[in-house]
Order: C-alpha cells, then sequence, then structure tokens
C-alpha cells in the first residue's frame, strides 16, 4: 500500500459459517484501518481479496487520493475507483431479486393447501433443515441463498423451474381454475429461463411484499 503503513503488510478479517447464516445484517460488514506516514504522499492503493476456504476468490484493486487534512475514511468502494480484476465469471451466480422476492412473497406466506416454504425446500432437496427454517425470518429466503451456494451457474435455473413446476401440478390438483392458471404460469417458466421464472404468479392473496430484500 503506497505511501501507508506497511505493517503489518497482510491484514485478514474471517466470517464464521454461522455468522454468514445466522446474521440479520446483510451483508456483513468488515473494516481496516491505514495509517500515514508520509505527508508527500497523496496517492492510496490497495488490493482486497474477498474468498473463501478453499473455494472461490474475487479481487478487488483500489486506486484513490487523498487529500492533505482529510479526517474522513477513504471511500474505498467507490465506482470511479475499484474496478474488479478477478471475478468468478458464471460462478457469480444470483438468483434475480424480482424472482427470489415473488418466491418468498409466495412461499413464506402460510397457505391451507400446503403450498409453503416447506414445500419449497422439500422440492429443492434442502428439508433436512426445516427446524433451522422456521427460525427465520423469511426462510423462503433462507432456502433460495442455500439452493444458490448450491447451484452455481445460470442452467441450474432449469432445476428450480422444475421444483416450481412440481409445486404448481401439486396446488393446481385443489380446483380447475388453479389447474389452469398453474398450466399457464409454468409453461412460462419452462420456456423463458431466467426471464421466465420472472413472470412467476403469485396466487390470489399472497401477493404481500416479503421483509427480505437481499
Amino acid at each position: 500500500m503506497a505511501g501507508r503503513l506497511r505493517e503489518p503488510v497482510y491484514v485478514e478479517q474471517e466470517f464464521s459459517f454461522l455468522q454468514v447464516w445466522c446474521s440479520n445484517q446483510q451483508p456483513l460488514h468488515c473494516a481496516f484501518s491505514l495509517e500515514r506516514y508520509s505527508p508527500a504522499t497523496a496517492q492510496l492503493s490497495c488490493k482486497i481479496s474477498v474468498r473463501q476456504v478453499k473455494g472461490h476468490e474475487q479481487i478487488l484493486q483500489v486506486y484513490t487520493a487523498v487529500a492533505e487534512g482529510e479526517k474522513e475514511p477513504v471511500p474505498f468502494f467507490m465506482q470511479t475507483d475499484c474496478t474488479v480484476t478477478s471475478q468468478t465469471g458464471p460462478k457469480a451466480f444470483k438468483i434475480p431479486l424480482s424472482i427470489r422476492q415473488r418466491i418468498c412473497a409466495t412461499f413464506d406466506t402460510a397457505n391451507a393447501k400446503g403450498k409453503d416454504w416447506q414445500l419449497l425446500a422439500q422440492k429443492l432437496h434442502l428439508d433436512r433443515n426445516l427446524g433451522y427454517f422456521a427460525k427465520q425470518r423469511s426462510p423462503s429466503a433462507v432456502i433460495l441463498s442455500l439452493w444458490e451456494a448450491c447451484h452455481q451457474d445460470t442452467a441450474d435455473l432449469d432445476s428450480l423451474a422444475s421444483a416450481l413446476e412440481e409445486i404448481g401440478k401439486i396446488h393446481s390438483k385443489s380446483s380447475p381454475k388453479d389447474a389452469d392458471e398453474a398450466e399457464h404460469d409454468l409453461s412460462d417458466i419452462q420456456m423463458g429461463g431466467v426471464c421466465g421464472l420472472g413472470n412467476l404468479a403469485v396466487p390470489e392473496g399472497e401477493d404481500c411484499a416479503p421483509e427480505y430484500t437481499g
């Protein structure tokens, strides 16, 4: 780090698995302090690496100017000052936010016909952790995050669409009207991939927005 205290050269902060999965803070934060030792130096450069143990890594290279007498924290992550030099490409897969919100709105709400987050967990083969999910503010959001961590490619959205299709077939047995609506909505999901999932219909009476937004 040019123009800064060089000891220690390498500083690391670690979040445990429980901190990541049990925290209500979205997202988790960490902070590093640097001491300026040369008044003549007005530039800051450093490298920030975010990684999982034996997992994927993202590196951010930071360059910024520090004005003389500046007392405010250096804005490390301003878009103009920070560039991503290494990323995991398709491995950085995330379920689109609009899709995540619609799924959470549908399955977090208790449903007399059994279409709830427990059925979602079952169809995504994550039903071994029902007790843990039940304690969360948005069980569906946690289920989707765990599914996301296990399926790191956009092509895996097909398996999510298939699970939703199975749930739709179970739900559609309740009435002919539900069957017609389910057939229409789920055909959109199958044909459209990511875009089709965005057309997921929230059943009548279940269109409230979830508290979870991340």
